[in-house]
């Protein structure tokens, strides 16, 4: 699992506010790998990993349940590559060690 020793509540809440901005703005990026069903939960999904859960609960929910679309083409690299990316964009967004108090919302 990876660690945020940084992810407080306070840092929480801050990630909740981008995230309602995000959706606010129709600005949260998604992927051509979702299904119809998982671009439709994937703001709750994302919601609830933000407030109460953490990124490798994220990885398991958007991947059960139908919600990735399956492909006969699909290889572990890509599904690596693809994971990658978005832990990418997660760290980018929220980078470990970095203080909610000197992140400014709005």
């Amino acid at each position: 699992m990876i660690q945020h020793p940084n992810l407080d509540p306070t840092t929480r809440r801050y990630m909740a506010v981008e995230l309602s901005s995000d959706l606010a703005a129709g600005a949260l990026p998604s992927s051509r790998r979702l299904t119809l069903a998982g671009e439709q939960v994937f703001p709750s999904l994302i919601d609830a990993a933000i407030t109460d859960h953490d990124d490798d609960r994220l990885e398991r929910e958007v991947a059960s349940c139908g919600r990735l679309l399956s492909s006969r083409r699909r290889s572990t690299a890509r599904l690596d590559r693809f994971r990658s990316v978005c832990l990418s964009q997660l760290r980018q967004r929220w980078p470990r060690g970095s203080s909610a108090a000197t992140t400014s919302v709005g």
